[in-house]
């Protein structure tokens, strides 16, 4: 019984390995802590009156400065947008994975499935430089992908599309 599950276990493995190899496009991200600030700013945005201002600015003053805020919030979102267009990842069967985040920062790392399922990319040994990253696979199938990823305390998920090649 348990050579059956040790077994079953490995078959699951390298199904999830053949699964991912290839490239994947980035959908959208969710970062709860991002949306959060950015809900908290547009909401000090809106409180902001002349009587907060303690009579330091003009009304026109105020507008003005409210509206430059809320292009900068704005501009945050075109970026987020612009970020997950040109993002994707490439796992290769050779084990080495090519991250794209933007248009112009590539990263590269070794990839595998650790004994519970997380998916580790791990630039160390790729590089001998850098960070050892566990992601958890939230979903994964034949054209889709969702990986949950934990960097510096913040926690993403991030959507992907398998590209057809």
């Amino acid at each position: 019984m348990a050579a059956l599950a040790v077994l079953a276990t490995s078959c699951g493995s390298g199904g999830k390995k053949g699964m991912i190899a290839g490239k994947w496009q980035m959908d959208s991200v969710a970062n709860p802590k991002l949306n959060e600030y950015l809900a908290e700013q547009r909401q000090f945005i809106d409180t902001v009156t002349l009587a907060s201002a303690e009579g330091k600015f003009t009304p026109a003053q105020l507008d003005s400065a409210k509206a430059g805020m809320r292009a900068e919030l704005d501009s945050l979102a075109i970026a987020q947008q612009a970020f997950t267009a040109s993002g994707y990842f490439e796992f290769r069967t050779d084990g080495v994975a090519f991250i794209q985040l933007n248009n112009t920062q590539q990263d590269s790392a070794q990839w595998k499935f650790d004994e519970e399922g997380f998916l580790i990319l791990d630039e160390q040994a790729l590089k001998h430089t850098g960070e050892v990253q566990k992601v958890r696979v939230d979903s994964l199938s034949d054209n889709r992908l969702i990986l949950t990823m934990d960097t510096h305390g913040e926690q993403a998920t991030i959507y992907f599309h398998k590209v057809k090649e």
